[in-house]
């Protein structure tokens, strides 16, 4: 397998919630002690990862900041991360265009809606700031509808979207075909038929702003977002801190706390642990019932290291 086409599926795994793409056998966290410590505070940006340089003047986390309030969606989530020295900017957004109810045919044309508008918003994201094309290697995107059912994930490479301001459909019909597609759904959702909330849970807005107040205000390339898939209901939560494993398990004793309650119920939480230039270290899976486990050891003993592989 050649470093690029690594580097791609490991992207579109931390950024687009395909963990079980991730290449290699999972392995236990050997960390049965545990030790609650306070929230790492942010690491300074450093060297650039290999073969990845930016520009002296597009810092990639300033670059994220800048592009935020060019989305035009009210639920969204920018961050970036460099696997294997790539580096992608990654987008996850509700698109209240997607039917969470489609059937049939109907599922084909949401996909459709869900990549073209995927390539809509990277090509925004692209023409808003000269930074983009020559800080990350790819932009990933995941598509979720007002139930944050997944639609289509995919990583696109920004030399591939349109050079004019304001293109055609026809040019961003032909951009999105260039998308490595990730997940395209295929079958219809459990919107239908999920259950109301029981007295008690939490829904997706509130548990993220809980998750976020853990940080401190200003912080960098920090993100929360929700998908629900074929495997089941997935977050995944992105931040940076030392190389300390016993820092990154306090920050997870202390977020657990926060989505036992999820409504639906959490199956996965996934951990993309950077350092201050949004160089990945650690990607961590724990199961649902692990988070909701009565006791810290139990979630603990059940993290599971997805990358680095052993």
């Amino acid at each position: 397998m050649s470093r690029q086409t690594l580097a791609t599926q490991l992207a579109l795994v931390l950024a687009l919630a395909l963990g079980a793409c991730a290449g290699g056998p999972a392995s236990s966290v050997p960390t049965p002690t545990v030790t609650v410590v306070p929230f790492s505070t942010p690491t300074g940006l450093g060297t650039e990862a290999p073969g990845q340089a930016a520009a002296p003047e597009c810092n990639p986390n300033d670059v994220v900041d800048a592009l935020g309030p060019l989305v035009p969606y009210d639920e969204f989530s920018l961050s970036q991360n460099t696997i294997e020295g790539v580096r992608n900017l990654n987008l996850w957004f509700v698109d209240p265009g997607l039917d969470p109810l489609a059937s049939g045919g109907a599922i084909e044309e949401n996909v459709s809606v869900a990549r073209l508008h995927a390539t809509r918003l990277a090509h925004l994201l692209n023409q808003g700031d000269g930074c983009v094309a020559s800080v990350f290697q790819g932009i990933t995107a995941l598509a979720v509808d007002r139930d944050y059912n997944a639609w289509f994930t995919g990583q696109i490479v920004p030399g591939n979207l349109p050079q004019a301001a304001d293109p055609t459909d026809g040019d961003l019909e032909a951009a999105a075909e260039t998308f490595t597609a990730g997940y395209t759904r295929t079958s219809e959702t459990l919107s239908a038929s999920r259950p109301a909330a029981e007295p008690g849970s939490c829904l997706w807005p509130e548990v993220r702003e809980s998750l976020l107040s853990h940080f401190g205000d200003g912080r960098q390339n920090l993100a929360f977002y929700i998908s629900v898939d074929d495997d089941g209901v997935n977050v995944w939560g992105q931040w940076d801190g030392p190389a300390d494993f016993d820092i990154l398990q306090g920050n997870l004793l202390s977020l657990r706390a926060e989505l036992g309650c999820l409504h639906p119920p959490l199956d996965t939480f996934w951990t993309v642990y950077v350092d201050g230039t949004g160089a990945t270290q650690l990607v961590l899976a724990v199961a649902g019932d692990a988070v909701r486990a009565s006791t810290d050891e139990e979630f603990i003993d059940q993290l599971e290291i997805i990358y680095p592989s052993t």
